[in-house]
């Protein structure tokens, strides 16, 4: 996934100044590819596991006035970066929060489709935005910015952000939600926009995101203590809102599995939730600042 990337990169009409590749998969395999893309202003770095520490690894390499991510089933348009650079021509605007293509028909489409429509719908972006009293960037493709939104895993922030705040060290593994908990921390001071001009291509895949049970305990606990941090009215409802949800998500990605005749993945997915559920009872009745 990361040539085709890569390969995406080569073609944009303002190219990045600097690719930073922090690396924790096992072989060589990623680093040959990279190899071949010599015409690219590519660091190359190795790292342990752990999305939240590669991230700030990588962070500690930047150089340019602004930083972002692109996980490796993203391709950006040809024109993302121009648009990007005109968008942070406005010094008010410290982080920018791309407009997503979700258009991979292989996974999008039929069955797959309506279940990820379902999950978008009741457990997804646009309800975690609510919950956290922020907009959402539009589903449908548009033009123009909309105000304080939640940050998305590619969203791009200047420099100086970096130099204030790092992603939450307590969040491990593949991660959930890192995205959306770091960009709250930075819209406390700094002003947050999502852009439809400025736009990347989703190409679903159904790797990378490891044991469905550790997945599904993080998107129930770690979005609690999200919550926590938000600053909302009736706290303890909301996060108890989310636990609801988020472990109906389990059991609808159970349900799921089950008519799949995928047994073991579901019954993970149902057991993860449910230690996700226990696991935030001490952050329900705590509020964090």
């Amino acid at each position: 996934m990361i040539k085709r990337l890569l390969s995406s990169l080569e073609e944009l009409t303002v190219k990045p100044d600097q690719i930073i590749i922090v690396d924790a998969s096992e072989g060589e395999a990623t680093s040959e590819v990279v190899a071949g893309f010599s015409g690219l202003q590519i660091e190359y770095y190795r790292s342990s596991k752990g999305l939240t520490y590669q991230r700030n690894v990588g962070l500690t390499k930047a150089k340019c006035d602004v930083a972002g991510f692109l996980d490796d089933d993203i391709v950006p348009d040809r024109d993302c970066f121009e648009q990007l650079k005109s968008v942070f021509s406005d010094d008010s605007i410290y982080g920018v929060v791309p407009y997503i293509y979700e258009n991979n028909e292989q996974v999008l489409s039929g069955f797959n489709g309506f279940c990820f429509r379902i999950t978008s719908k009741l457990w997804g972006r646009k309800y975690i935005a609510k919950a956290l009293g922020k907009n959402y960037v539009p589903d449908e493709v548009f033009s123009g910015i909309v105000d304080d939104v939640v940050a998305n895993g590619c969203s791009f922030y200047r420099k100086a952000v970096f130099e204030e705040f790092s992603f939450a060290d307590w969040m491990e593994g593949y991660c959930y939600g890192e995205d959306a908990e770091f960009g709250l921390r930075v819209s406390k001071q700094h002003k947050i926009i999502g852009s439809g001009d400025v736009r990347l291509h989703h190409w679903h895949t159904g790797t990378g995101k490891g044991n469905p049970f550790v997945v599904s305990e993080m998107s129930v606990y770690n979005y609690v203590r999200i919550i926590g941090i938000s600053g909302q009215n009736y706290i303890i409802a909301r996060k108890m809102d989310i636990v609801l949800r988020r472990f109906a998500c389990t059991v609808f990605h159970f349900i799921i599995s089950l008519l799949k005749l995928r047994i073991k993945p579901g019954l993970l997915s149902l057991a993860g939730g449910a230690y996700g559920v226990i696991r935030s009872f001490p952050w329900i009745i705590k509020r964090q600042l």
